[in-house]
């Protein structure tokens, strides 16, 4: 359709009164005919003279003028009045969309022109956007032709159509009121409506009002594009009312930064999008120096010129919506000083997405890093004390272990040997308690192990009944010393064999009757054993520890079961003790899911129980002594022995000899790696300190390597150190089980057989870890008999113990010591006069444990781990290498060296 300008400019002038109009479409002038006039859609610019008339009056009397031209074409049929409808609509949008994008008008002004638009675009009359409160209707925006309605109106929400479109809550749209039920709403007759269209909106999820258009006249029925066209508008107008609401908010967020930033006790500043300050705290005042300096409306870096320009980047990414921090920054000032700092910078908005400037916080940590510091220091020193802890017991487990292990070997030599009966079983008591003995120490020994509940619990059945008949055998003595009778009463209903830690069920037994006796003078001692409860799987056993002693104040019944606490400290004075018995048996009972409990009455007696939950077991079948089979190795073996002392090996060459086991000797960890990829050997005894590479590093390097042989092999490390510390370390880099120094033959043959005979652990699941190992103390074995004195093969009794009434093996061995002896007596000299403590201490390593096996462990006893060659050090040095020069001369050694 084409419309002649000229023509519909004349009838424009002569309706409206104007003296001039320009047509022109999305602000641009067109000359000639205008394509496509939609009523509403075209833009007309005027110089108005005449008084009252307002663009509005002039935009309705065009539309009603473009309506006439197009009513007048002729074919109009319904096809092209519903494209007609449709182009409608889509103008509609288009006209919709260039008002919320023009920024030169405020909300307010883009609101009442798209109410506008869509008044005409419905061929209504009036459209009002307004809001319900109570039982009010308010009229917040107008657009009226005819004048009925004016702003900021306020109707009684009743009397109003807005009424029923606010209750529905869903658009209401009457072409006819008179032909509806709603001819009789107050609201027709009051405002003169006749048709009608309303939808409610919401803002920020809350109902607010409504959005309405009507006209006191019919008309046709509205359309699903009108519809639509309603639904959007109110959804938009939403919008913008949300976003007036939020930009609202957020100047009163800025006011209210404004003053918290002026009035915190922090220091905290505002700042604009030009970085200017907008407001500052007093402390952000006296932190940078700024209190006789106004600094509001000055620039950032105008105040401080010397700030970095890496603030310049952290400010543009705090501007782009990024919110910048660090937690310890370390500022240098001019003057020398240092201080520590933590910062933060955060946008503030003006308006939705648009960053208004910067908020600025600081807090000087100064005073924290010092603290932080410290405590890095107070740590540092805990660990070496906690490291010096490990090495004195690490020490006492060396001078410790030793004896005990000399003392059960011994009695295992004896009870090889015709005995009479009360012989044998005085010796089978002598061992059954070296070995509780040793148990006990190494607890002791380790207790940091027990506090971290790391104590590990064997479960086998064994016979209740025995083990306490074994228990007040083994302490019978020392009661009677103190003319104590010692009970034991038994309930032979409790179960014959259950399954459970005998040794450390054992342990807390033993602790509670020794200390019953010690602090006992006369009376007696009462071991008991109830059953409470029994099922087909399990049994609950009650055990009392009782006894007549000198009793505990009720003040300090929990304080005895804490570490080196005694009941007072008369008590300790008189009786002795560590303190660390009952907190060890606390441990290991609630280890165990129990607990200890005490009764006790001064100067009449205490008495301990507990209750333990045992797993029925069974009974093994006695093998007699006679018929007991001995290890046997296979006759096919090929092992590796990692081992740097020439007497070990020398040792343990006799030995693997008389077991007939082919073996080999690696003098390094190195060599041991090599040696294993050159042959297939069925098992490795790894040494843990060697020269070049020690046994740790050599084990890991091992598993490395790829291939099931690699990954299979078992490793046993040799060790004369059973701290935990040390086995958890040998277990992580892949070690599959250790034998201690000095060794029991037996125990390292069975050890050799559990691993070799088909039953070694699978360890392809060994994953090889980054250990950060602690360097090991030289082990240090103490002596077993002091110079003996003799000259003849007994007064090596530890190598005799070892090998047997082999004389030729023991001259090779002896001579073999002896020969490491010299040697590294020698190497100690030259170490010292070339000030090496490096070789010292390698010497020292070889030096110790060759001189344990010619039964002279005593020299080394009181000469400390050397990490450094003081005046002191080197004086017992040379004391110990007197003592060796003295010890070489006698009739003893003097035969052996070459």
């Amino acid at each position: 359709m084409k419309i002649d300008l000229k023509t519909l400019t004349k009838e424009l002038l002569s309706a409206s009164g104007k003296k001039k109009i320009e047509f022109g479409i999305k602000g641009k002038k067109h000359n000639g005919l205008c394509q496509q006039i939609i009523p509403g859609y075209f833009l007309v610019s005027y110089q108005d003279t005449t008084p009252g008339k307002t663009q509005k009056d002039l935009l309705a009397t065009t539309i009603n003028l473009v309506k006439e031209k197009v009513a007048d074409q002729p074919g109009r049929n319904e096809k092209s009045s519903a494209a007609f409808k449709l182009s409608q609509y889509k103008e509609g949008l288009k006209v919709l969309n260039e008002i919320s994008s023009n920024p030169d008008i405020s909300s307010e002004q883009q609101i009442e022109e798209a109410l506008g638009v869509c008044t005409e675009f419905l061929g209504l009359k009036s459209g009002i956007l307004g809001r319900v409160e109570g039982d009010k209707y308010i009229a917040d925006k107008i657009y009226s032709v005819d004048g009925r309605f004016r702003k900021d109106q306020v109707f009684n929400l009743e009397e109003t159509f807005s009424d029923t479109v606010y209750k529905k809550e869903k658009i209401l749209a009457i072409e006819d009121i008179s032909k509806t039920t709603y001819k009789i709403h107050p609201g027709r007759e009051l405002f003169h409506i006749e048709s009608f269209i309303g939808i409610p909106y919401y803002v920020s999820g809350e109902k607010r009002g409504t959005l309405v258009f009507s006209s006191p006249e019919p008309r046709e029925p509205f359309d699903q594009n009108e519809f639509e066209f309603v639904k959007l508008l109110s959804k938009w107008i939403a919008f913008i009312l949300q976003q007036q609401e939020y930009e609202k908010n957020l100047m009163s967020d800025k006011m209210m930064l404004q003053v918290f930033a002026s009035t915190a006790p922090a220091a905290i500043a505002m700042v604009d999008e030009h970085f200017r300050y907008i407001a500052a705290s007093d402390k952000w005042y006296s932190d940078y120096g700024l209190e006789d300096e106004y600094i509001i409306g000055k620039s950032y870096f105008e105040v401080s010129p010397d700030i970095g320009q890496d603030w310049e980047s952290i400010f543009k990414r705090a501007m782009a919506g990024n919110v910048e921090h660090n937690d310890q920054d370390l500022i240098e000032h001019e003057n020398g000083d240092i201080q520590w700092i933590k910062w933060e910078v955060r946008p503030w908005y003006k308006k939705l997405d648009v960053v208004g400037g910067l908020i600025m916080y600081t807090e000087d940590i100064s005073q924290q890093k010092e603290q932080q510091l410290q405590l890095k220091i107070a740590k540092r020193k805990a660990e070496q004390a906690s490291k010096a802890k490990e090495q004195f017991l690490s020490t006492m487990s060396h001078e410790m272990r030793t004896p005990l292990n000399a003392i059960i070997g011994m009695t295992d030599l004896m009870l090889m040997e015709d005995q009479t009966p009360q012989q044998l079983k005085h010796l089978k008591l002598l061992k059954f308690s070296g070995e509780n003995l040793l148990v006990l120490i190494n607890d002791i020994l380790d207790f940091n192990k027990i506090e971290a509940g790391k104590l590990e619990f064997e479960i086998a059945d064994f016979n209740l009944k025995k083990l306490l008949e074994k228990i007040r055998s083994s302490l019978s003595t020392l009661a009677a010393k103190k003319n104590l009778n010692f009970d034991l009463k038994y309930d032979e209903s409790i179960p014959g064999y259950v399954k459970g830690d005998a040794v450390r069920i054992s342990q807390v037994i033993t602790n509670l009757i020794n200390n019953a006796i010690k602090f006992t003078e006369k009376g007696y001692i009462a071991l008991k054993a109830r059953l409470i409860h029994s099922e087909e799987e399990s049994c609950i056993v009650k055990f009392e520890i009782k006894d007549t002693g000198i009793g505990i104040p009720e003040d300090k019944l929990d304080a005895i079961f804490q570490s080196f606490e005694q009941g007072s400290t008369e008590t300790t004075r008189k009786y002795g003790g560590s303190g660390l018995g009952l907190a060890i048996t606390k441990r290991i009972l609630e280890l165990m899911d129990s607990s200890i409990k005490v009764q006790s009455t001064v100067d009449h007696g205490s008495t301990f129980y507990f209750e333990l939950e045992l797993p029925l077991g069974q009974a093994k079948k006695k093998i007699p002594e006679e018929m007991k089979a001995e290890t046997v190795l296979r006759d096919d073996l090929y092992l590796l022995v990692a081992e740097d002392n020439d007497g070990n090996r020398t040792l343990i060459n006799s030995l693997f000899n008389k077991w007939n086991v082919n073996h080999d000797f690696a003098v390094n960890g190195r060599e041991a790696v090599e040696k294993s990829d050159s042959k297939k050997y069925d098992l490795v005894l790894m040494d843990l300190q060697m020269p070049e590479m020690d046994g740790y590093e050599a084990t890991k390097q091992i598993r490395l390597k790829q291939g099931k042989y690699f990954t299979d092999l078992p490793i046993i490390a040799l060790t004369a150190s059973v701290m935990s510390n040390v086995l958890e370390k040998a277990k992580k880099v892949g070690m599959n089980g250790y034998v201690s120094k000095p060794f029991d033959p037996n125990h390292l043959k069975e050890v050799i057989a559990s691993h070799t005979n088909g039953d070694t652990p699978d360890i392809d699941h060994v994953v090889v870890e980054e250990v950060e190992l602690v360097e090991e103390l030289v082990e240090e074995p103490a002596e077993i008999i002091e110079n003996p004195g003799n000259n003849n093969i007994d007064s090596f009794p530890y190598l005799k113990s070892l090998i047997g009434n082999d004389l030729t093996a023991l001259a090779e061995i002896i001579k073999s010591t002896v020969k490491s002896i010299v040697n590294a007596k020698n190497g100690i000299v030259h170490g010292i006069a070339e000030d090496d403590v490096k070789k010292v201490r390698a010497e020292l390593h070889v030096l110790r444990p060759n001189l344990h096996n010619v039964e002279l462990g005593n020299l080394t006893k009181d000469l400390p781990k050397i990490t450094e060659l003081t005046k002191e050090n080197k004086d017992l040095l040379e004391k110990l290498i007197n003592e060796i020069e003295g010890e070489l001369t006698s009739d003893r050694l003097n035969e052996y060296i070459e």
